[in-house]
């Protein structure tokens, strides 16, 4: 027989869910945060935290070979894998283990393990236990999107989430993807010594600037094999090897690997929450909220990756904020979202802000700036990307950047703040730039879109 406990917060999710637990607790609510897997969710325990972990390493042993265009030689560093596996993953256990204890202590936080469901508007059902709140949220986020690929039911597979705890560095990996999740995992295989091949059914990084994805391509191909525009034909194992056959063009070929790791897109964890139960709707991209992130049962939310993409946690946790700073007023405003960045953080690395050139269309004004061609480019001396900034013609407000390069997810957030003060192109030529410095790229790039208006 089923236990029915009333509270007046339920939060299903402990990753961007967070954003309300312990603040609304705080406040006297009576808070229940549901995990069904780890707790702290997809970025702490196999999303931002320990890829990140992982890159740091490749980003340090690729600039110290690429430092040899700075006349700086010396043995080649190697990565040690099975030690750095070990670190990260014990890391973020322990960050991970850290958290159900600090919940238990807190008079007004239930925590609870396991899966909730749906069985009523308000009503969820935990294990045995039922719960109901007037107030719910749900930051159940996103899992891989599994493609229906020849074969792939018949051999072994892993997904980002084996791949960031692998305990052995497989020789030869196959990663058929190509978004940020398997350029970033490419990176640091190929950085710890395997050989690393990228397949993707269309272009690499479909979404952006061809010029930036060309250049990516151009310096990234030194240590990743990129199949673009690749049908795999079929799946199959012998033994521990995994046989990918795959059409490139004209082109047929057979790959042979020691891992096949799939990471082919993102899915709102939507499945088993019983939505319709509750009368919640939900598309295949995810949980249907309003700008307000309502869902259409009053009284209970969602945000973060379950709403659907992007699948940012910057983007989770501003929702979170939001709901947060508006949970005790009568008198919400909508959301609206200052600009929302981008990065990739391969070697190079990729960043970007707003609007792209390519849908901007005639109205806009574009201003470009090689990192060489900077003062601290020159002291690297090595080809190293470029800056993009995109200019409303008649306005003159920057109204997107994007870069490939050295430093490039720290360099964006000076185009982020430009364009959340609405900075136009006479403010960003009246600002004062410390010299040299990789902010001298965005100077110049503002610089060159200066010298290409009209009147």
């Amino acid at each position: 027989m089923s236990q029915k406990h009333s509270l007046d917060v339920i939060v299903i999710g402990s990753g961007g869910g967070a954003k309300l637990v312990r603040p609304l607790a705080n406040k006297g609510y009576r808070v229940a945060v549901v995990e069904s897997g780890k707790w702290g969710g997809t970025c702490l325990n196999h999303g931002c935290i320990p890829s990140k972990m992982l890159i740091y390493p490749a980003d340090v042993q690729r600039e110290m070979l690429a430092s040899v265009s700075a006349n700086l030689h010396g043995e080649r560093p190697t990565i040690d894998h099975e030690a750095l596996v070990a670190r990260v993953s014990q890391t973020v256990d322990q960050e991970s283990d850290h958290i159900l204890p600090v919940y238990d202590q807190h008079p007004n936080v239930t925590p609870l393990v396991g899966h909730a469901r749906f069985v009523g508007p308000h009503t969820l059902m935990v294990n045995d236990q039922q719960i109901d709140a007037p107030y719910i949220a749900i930051a159940t986020g996103a899992s891989v999107r599994i493609p229906d690929l020849p074969g792939l039911s018949s051999v072994s597979y892993i997904t980002h989430k084996a791949a960031l705890r692998l305990p052995t560095l497989p020789a030869r990996l196959v990663i058929v993807g190509g978004g940020y999740i398997a350029l970033e995992l490419a990176h640091y295989f190929s950085a710890a010594g395997s050989h690393v091949t990228v397949m993707t059914r269309g272009d690499l990084l479909s979404g952006m600037m061809p010029e930036l994805r060309e250049l990516y391509m151009a310096m990234a191909s030194s240590h990743v094999t990129f199949l673009t525009h690749a049908t795999v034909l079929g799946l199959s194992q012998v033994a521990h090897e995994r046989v990918v056959s795959v059409r490139c063009g004209d082109q047929l070929m057979t790959i042979t690997a020691d891992e096949l790791l799939i990471a082919t897109g993102m899915a709102p964890n939507i499945e088993s929450l019983g939505l319709g139960e509750a009368g919640i709707q939900y598309t295949p991209s995810g949980i249907v909220v309003n700008d307000h992130l309502e869902t259409s049962v009053p009284g209970v939310v969602a945000f973060g990756d379950v709403i659907g993409p992007p699948y940012f946690r910057h983007k989770a946790n501003y929702e979170g904020e939001y709901l947060l700073a508006g949970f005790e007023s009568t008198d919400r405003v909508p959301i609206s979202y200052p600009p929302m960045p981008y990065a990739l953080f391969g070697h190079p690395a990729l960043a970007g802000v707003g609007v792209l050139p390519s849908d901007a269309g005639p109205d806009v004004v574009i201003g470009h700036a090689a990192i060489r061609a900077s003062a601290y480019g020159m002291a690297m001396n090595r080809p190293d990307g470029m800056m993009v900034l995109v200019f409303d013609r008649t306005t003159r407000r920057l109204i997107g950047a994007h870069a490939v390069g050295h430093q490039a997810p720290t360099l964006m957030h000076m185009p982020v703040a430009f364009m959340k003060m609405k900075a136009t192109l006479d403010d960003m030529l009246d600002t004062i730039y410390i010299h040299p410095s990789m902010g001298e790229v965005v100077r110049n790039a503002a610089r060159h879109a200066a010298t290409q208006w009209e009147g």
